[in-house]
């Protein structure tokens, strides 16, 4: 067995519960089983350090300045002068400037204390410190993964291109979660190429279904599963739910994810829907799974660019329920349309309610389309997004001769 590799991680880690974080909480638990000593550094509002496995640990860390930092930031004084004299032009923000050069200072105070020499950086709005990393480690490898900001915020990034082109090419390897957001890069850089690594589902958690799974239902179970915000679609997830229950008597809608702004809304419409549009805001690992093994059809309405590649939606096919998405962000290179499910153009940059229901209506009518979008939805599953397959990417991302 080779000997394991180390690799200091920088992202948010559960709680609180998101994408990324549960991604980084999965994939760390895998790689430090067969490949790396892995520890995770998350900034956050309070101190914390927890040894998760006997080949992980998490750093809980505060980006503030402290006593112990005053000593980094002397021992580092020319370096820090020099990233003085070579970002402060090119600086997003003043308070942004001083935020990642004070994270970038704390992280390599823990690349000395931990003795590593590659760094895996999550979220694109965290890759901030990458410049400063390298002006204080220049001899560091550092893994860049990033998601839909470049093209969500565009004219952010633009206004700013000096300084994200120093991110992204200083930056060893590159990778994004799909095409779609890989493509973000030339948005900086035209030369620039990430890698395309799926975020991995764990197969184990979703049960095969039998034929009689998807026959003879008296009742059809449509799920959404998202935070409760605008750009998740959840206005328009209600207008589906409250037309859909209205004209069909054999449908449940089931609204879970985690809590946003939008709360209240799902909540009223519930309470006036005679029990046939139930809700559950932060659900835990064990509640989304029983959600998703036991729905008939899962809808995905987001909007405009925010979804890299919607993580329920690939746990829908790893459960073998067919999707109805939206052709927003990555949402179609996870589903066919007409084989794993359906995919409905965006109106106006809208979602189009009427074109929704007329494609959950077919599903429910025809229980033969569901048990073979189903088991299509499974097979690709298997072939392209199951952990065995991402882990051995994620392995040589990570990985440095």
């Amino acid at each position: 067995m080779n000997q394991k590799k180390k690799i200091l991680i920088i992202g948010h880690y559960p709680p609180p519960y998101g994408g990324i974080a549960s991604h980084i909480r999965d994939m760390a638990e895998r790689l430090s089983k067969n490949y790396f000593f892995i520890n995770i550094l998350s900034f956050e509002k309070k101190f914390k350090e927890e040894q998760l496995n006997n080949f992980c640990k998490l750093f809980r860390v505060i980006n503030k300045l402290s006593i112990f930092l005053l000593f980094f930031y002397l021992i580092n004084i020319k370096k820090i002068i020099t990233i003085f004299f070579n970002l402060w032009s090119i600086k997003i923000s003043s308070w942004n400037f001083f935020s990642a050069l004070n994270r970038a200072i704390i992280v390599k105070f823990y690349l000395v204390k931990l003795n590593i020499r590659t760094v895996a950086v999550y979220g694109t709005e965290t890759g901030e410190i990458i410049p400063f990393l390298k002006f204080l480690s220049p001899n560091i490898n550092i893994c860049f993964t990033f998601y839909a900001a470049p093209i969500k915020d565009k004219n952010s990034f633009l206004k700013n291109i000096k300084f994200w082109k120093k991110v992204f090419l200083q930056s060893d390897k590159l990778s994004s979660s799909s095409n779609f957001c890989a493509v973000g890069a030339k948005l900086i850089e035209k030369n620039i190429k990430a890698e395309v690594i799926y975020i991995g589902i764990d197969l184990s958690r979703f049960k095969l279904k039998n034929d009689n799974f998807f026959l003879n239902k008296k009742i059809k179970k449509i799920l959404f599963v998202g935070r409760m915000r605008k750009e998740m679609g959840v206005m328009s997830v209600i207008d589906i739910a409250k037309k859909i229950t209205s004209s069909r008597n054999d449908v449940v809608f089931d609204i879970v994810g985690a809590t946003g702004d939008l709360n209240n809304n799902v909540i009223n419409i519930s309470e006036t829907s005679r029990d046939k549009i139930n809700y559950k805001f932060d659900v835990t690992d064990q509640e989304l799974d029983y959600f998703i093994n036991n729905c008939d059809i899962l809808i995905a309405p987001t909007v405009g660019s925010h979804a890299c590649m919607g993580v329920s939606a690939k746990e829908a096919l790893a459960a073998g329920i067919p999707v109805v998405a939206s052709d927003s962000g990555g949402l179609p290179e996870a589903i066919a349309n007409n084989s794993e499910g359906f995919i409905v153009p965006l109106k106006n940059g809208e979602i189009d309610v009427n074109e929704y229901c007329k494609f959950i209506d077919i599903l429910c009518d025809q229980d033969k389309i569901r048990l073979e979008f189903g088991k299509k939805a499974r097979l690709k599953a298997e072939r392209l997004f199951s952990n065995d397959v991402t882990e051995k990417k994620v392995s040589s991302f990570f990985t440095f001769e």
